[in-house]
């Protein structure tokens, strides 16, 4: 533009950009009658904030959806939820579809295989079937053989600890299963 904004300097615009890019800006028109403003397009408020460049992103490369007032229930509630990080994390990636799933890993061209589950052979593996459908998954042990389940956690803001754990039999029938919760002290060595 020259300097009092009315108009574009042709001559500057043409050594700087190319032929395509020159007849691109000098086809904008120039309002004189209005002053310049910030407008962020990526809310409907106008307003930028990086939580929402970094959700348009991912929305841009089609890692999420948009959210549902569902979903953001939903995640707001995880958030709120006491139970450790490292299950909130992971329950939120998978909810918003974001396990590296070899469906996932082909759409951001990490892999580049067919995209059968690599357990059971089965068509697009996502998270729906790397989870509850596969049957790896949920394949019993040999017979008589004990499949054996179990995972702990602790709070360090509570000092509460659990464990819980469950052992299936060759038929998927449960044998025996429990939990314990309990406060720990912590001593230093």
């Amino acid at each position: 533009m020259v300097d009092d904004g009315s108009e574009w300097d042709i001559e500057r615009i043409q050594t700087l950009f190319p032929s395509e890019i020159v007849k691109r800006i000098l086809s904008t028109h120039i309002s004189s009658h209005r002053s310049d403003s910030l407008f962020w397009e990526g809310t409907a408020h106008g307003n930028f904030t990086v939580r929402d460049a970094y959700k348009k992103e991912l929305e841009n490369r089609g890692l999420i959806n948009n959210l549902t007032d569902v979903d953001s229930k939903i995640c707001l509630s995880l958030w709120k939820a006491a139970i450790p990080m490292k299950v909130k994390l992971f329950i939120w990636r998978a909810w918003l579809n974001l396990l590296p799933t070899v469906c996932n890993l082909q759409r951001r061209h990490v892999i580049l295989n067919d995209g059968f589950c690599v357990h059971c052979c089965d068509p697009d593996e996502d998270v729906l079937h790397a989870l509850f459908q596969c049957v790896r998954v949920r394949q019993s042990p040999p017979n008589g053989f004990v499949k054996l389940n179990c995972d702990a956690a602790w709070l360090p803001s509570s000092k509460q600890a659990g464990l819980g754990f469950v052992a299936r039999n060759f038929e998927g029938e449960v044998i025996f299963r429990g939990q314990n919760t309990s406060s720990i002290q912590i001593q230093s060595l």
